[in-house]
């Protein structure tokens, strides 16, 4: 059974073709922290619905025939609308389309109820989730992309101290602030000023640039 943790329970508005998959997933969720506020069908009537102020997340899951193709990118665009997919394992240029569109929670249709259950709790407290399966599919992409891609300049390793290489490897495996915290027993606040001085010294303009460099740091360590 899943946990009942949250007073405010998160509202889930689940956009699934199929009636019997929509209905499980409509009675799974139920009874839990997550409340199922409405179901649609077909991508224009989520689209129709979409106005509505009384739901936080959206679980999409298979669409009916062509004919009916949801944007993606509309839903994820709304400032008060979070969105959870369900994909196929093999579904990986739909997955990397969607994650360039803005989407940040992702569900292989073959998982357990939990993932279903961990992602929507994950996506409407601005977090983001992705299956393991899908995450595997995802890295092998990332790696594809990394390895053939042209690099103009070499990471100038000189410029940072043993802790900003340690915060730097951290950020390419994919670890929050948080996360970069607990594992080198630092504050916060530190890390935050970590990756300031990582950004200034190695002249990158944004958090990802940093997490890409650091990703293409633990390729070619392991080579």
């Amino acid at each position: 059974m899943l946990p009942n943790t949250s007073a405010d329970p998160v509202r889930v508005l689940v956009c699934e073709a199929e009636p019997l998959v929509r209905a499980g997933l409509t009675a799974s969720l139920q009874g839990t922290d997550v409340d199922v506020v409405g179901e649609v069908e077909t991508g224009s009537q989520l689209l129709n619905g979409i106005v509505r102020p009384d739901f936080d997340v959206v679980l999409v899951g298979s669409m009916p025939a062509a004919g009916d193709r949801l944007d993606l990118a509309v839903l994820a665009t709304r400032p008060h609308h979070r969105v959870v997919v369900l994909l196929r394992d093999t579904d990986r240029d739909a997955l990397i389309r969607y994650v360039q569109q803005g989407i940040r929670g992702f569900v292989a249709r073959h998982s357990a109820l939990d993932d279903v259950y961990q992602a929507v709790r994950s996506v409407a407290h601005s977090g983001a989730y992705l299956s393991p399966t899908l995450a595997r599919h995802f890295l092998d992409w990332l790696a594809e992309r990394l390895a053939h891609q042209t690099v103009n300049r070499e990471i100038p390793t000189g410029k940072l101290s043993d802790r900003e290489w340690e915060v730097l490897r951290l950020l390419g495996s994919g670890r929050s602030n948080a996360e970069i915290s607990r594992a080198l027993r630092i504050r916060e606040t530190t890390v935050r000023s970590h990756v300031y001085h990582i950004l200034s010294k190695l002249n990158l303009r944004s958090r990802t640039e940093a997490v890409l460099y650091g990703f293409q740091h633990s390729l070619r360590s392991a080579e």
